[in-house]
């Protein structure tokens, strides 16, 4: 199925250096939100009580517990919200432009569209190329996708191109000659598992995600101290959120030098963007010295055509923290868009 194959592509080939880019592209959070605080003026956030939009039954603590142990990174990114934004209706014609006619072959098939179910996204991994991936999607009814998938059979028939699909309970499989094999699992009612076999595109097939179905609570990245302090200590509520492993092994070539625990944060927006980003090192005399660092390099941009942007731009020391925040309008994203285009970063 288009939308399961293209989500495990997209985000088997991302690395962590494209979160600021989904973040300023994409991130948007509830408009009529009445919460009195937002991603940037708070370096608290929901943590385990969040998430509600890409996490299965169970809650972010069963999700967490079912990610493998190693994993390196998690990224939750909920798509509701990021429909709801001012920012999205600004690209969405770009982005839907470049899957445009997978998606209205889908919507000919299915008789509905999935961007209109899709509710969020969590996924976990490892490695450079996210050799190691487990991907929740959440959104989809176990109805609306087999019939949607008995459609394609049948159409597959039809035009006797070989397809087959093969439903084993909760569990999908649907070859084609000549294409990769589309395999998952539903975790419950509306969501989606898949997991990416270590090394290749492959998705894992019935008894792989029998397995990640059947962890225990408290298992896996649950079953870190260290990961559920930062879970604690970010805003799974909003639309974009991550945390990342500092010994990650595709942060090794960083030239941070100072010791790097982790990166985690998150992004809220409407018209333009509200986040924080923070930077958990080895002692709070190398987050000060961090802070120094960073002032220093945000103070050359005074005077310079691009002041304005580090006046959005807040960064400060919390015990073993640097947290920065951020405010930007959506003409100041456009100046970001043009510098990171000026760069080869979109």
């Amino acid at each position: 199925m288009m939308m399961e194959r293209g989500l495990v592509r997209t985000l088997s080939q991302s690395k962590f250096a494209l979160v600021a880019t989904v973040a300023l592209g994409l991130a948007a959070c509830d408009k009529g939100s009445k919460s009195g605080s937002s991603a940037g003026g708070s370096t608290a956030g929901k943590g385990m009580a969040g998430a509600s939009a890409v996490a299965p039954k169970g809650g972010l603590s069963r999700a967490l517990s079912m990610m493998p142990v190693n994993s390196e990174m998690v990224i939750a990114l909920d798509f509701k919200q990021v429909r709801a934004s001012a920012l999205w209706k600004k690209y969405e014609d770009k982005v839907m432009g470049k899957i445009g006619k997978d998606l209205e072959e889908f919507k000919a098939i299915c008789g509905w569209d999935p961007m209109d179910k899709a509710a969020g996204a969590l996924m976990a991994g490892r490695g450079r190329e996210m050799d190691e991936m487990t991907v929740f999607v959440k959104g989809f009814d176990k109805p609306s996708v087999t019939e949607c998938l008995k459609k394609a059979e049948a159409k597959g028939k039809a035009d006797n191109d070989g397809r087959a699909l093969v439903v084993d309970g909760d569990y999908f499989e649907m070859t084609k000659p000549g294409k990769d094999p589309i395999r998952f699992m539903f975790a419950d009612a509306d969501t989606i598992v898949l997991q990416r076999v270590p090394g290749s595109d492959d998705m894992a097939g019935k008894a792989a995600l029998e397995k990640v179905l059947a962890a225990k609570d408290g298992e896996g990245l649950m079953s870190s101290p260290m990961f559920s302090s930062l879970i604690d200590a970010t805003d799974t509520s909003a639309a974009l959120w991550f945390v990342v492993n500092g010994a990650a092994s595709f942060m090794k070539d960083s030239p941070m030098p100072m010791k790097l625990v982790a990166v985690f944060g998150s992004v809220k927006a409407s018209d333009g963007i509200d986040g924080a980003v923070k930077l958990r090192l080895g002692s709070p005399d190398d987050a000060k010295g961090m802070v120094s660092m960073a002032e220093m390099g945000m103070g050359q941009l005074k005077g310079s055509p691009f002041a304005d942007l580090a006046d959005g731009v807040k960064i400060s020391a919390k015990g073993s923290d640097v947290v920065s925040t951020f405010k930007f309008t959506q003409a100041q994203l456009d100046k970001i868009a043009g510098l990171a285009a000026m760069g080869g970063g979109f």
